[in-house]
């Protein structure tokens, strides 16, 4: 019963796919490049997450200390001069986003793919932004 068990497990069908990572045993195959969603919005108009305990009244007073990605990205083009010369797509090969601090330092290490979600024209002002 054990030969014919090995003789099963001997010639298995191996997909395509498996065969070729198996044959070049590629550490690139295995790796991805991190990409960063660039948030856009209209001056007061940035995305709320809304958790289980907050309150609808005390929303309104947290979101003026509430600071998105493009937001910030304002203020250092105020305060840094290389930021001065970058696009916001351009942003991220220079400066990394902090989540907890919701702040961009300077990039140390590493790259990543920017993006930018599509606007459709008919979104008026956030379009032409």
């Amino acid at each position: 019963m054990l030969k014919m068990i090995n003789i099963y497990l001997d010639g298995r069908y191996i997909s395509l796919y498996k065969a070729s990572r198996e044959t070049f045993k590629s550490k690139k195959l295995h790796k991805t490049q991190p990409v960063q969603e660039l948030v856009i919005h209209l001056p007061n108009q940035q995305p709320c997450i809304l958790r289980n305990n907050n309150y609808v009244e005390t929303i309104g007073t947290n979101m003026e200390y509430q600071h998105s990605m493009f937001t910030r990205w304002l203020e250092m083009n105020k305060n840094d001069q290389e930021a001065q010369n970058l696009t916001y797509l351009q942003f991220p090969t220079k400066y990394v986003w902090n989540k907890s601090s919701r702040n961009w330092k300077t990039r140390k290490i590493g790259t990543s793919i920017e993006r930018i979600n599509n606007i459709h024209p008919a979104s008026g002002e956030l379009y032409y932004l």
